[in-house]
């Protein structure tokens, strides 16, 4: 009996591995965080004169999750979790309620439509409370997919 116990996960789980591998790549994806770098130049001018007198710029250094400013990773990472959140009934139950509470984080933080350093810091995502649930929503969605492939085993 147990053995028929075991032999049933183990299939179970075969079924949902394309999905939990999709699942892999957007938790890493999403958990792939860089400071960048927006540097603004300011030009100083005397009153009158056409030429600037001196030139200054200054970097200001945000900490966000790649997917937030890199156009490219984003639009993968929404076409995977399309894919995803089709597969609904393919996938373990608990895995699919944690890759969904990922999902309503988007929609209460949206990604950003431009990468422009004022766009992001309105975007809310640059806010530390902001991406440390991030970063833990991804975290335990992780968890789950590797204690799910763990059982195919």
């Amino acid at each position: 009996m147990n053995q028929q116990r075991a032999q049933l996960k183990k299939e179970i789980v075969q079924t949902q591995i394309p999905y939990l591998k999709k699942l892999k790549l957007l938790i890493q994806m999403g958990a792939e965080v860089r400071t960048v770098v927006f540097v603004t130049k300011y030009l100083y001018y005397f009153k009158g004169e056409k030429e600037p007198y001196a030139k200054d710029s200054m970097g200001v250094g945000i900490t966000i999750p790649v997917i937030v400013f890199d156009t490219a990773a984003c639009s993968e990472w929404r076409n995977i979790s399309k894919q995803v959140s089709e597969s609904k009934y393919e996938i373990d139950p608990v895995v699919y309620k944690l890759f969904n509470d990922i999902l309503s984080f988007t929609k209460e933080y949206p990604f950003p439509k431009d990468n422009d350093r004022i766009t992001i810091e309105r975007s809310k995502w640059p806010n530390q409370e902001v991406l440390g649930r991030w970063l833990t929503l991804n975290k335990l969605l992780r968890e789950k997919v590797e204690e799910v492939i763990s059982l195919e085993d």
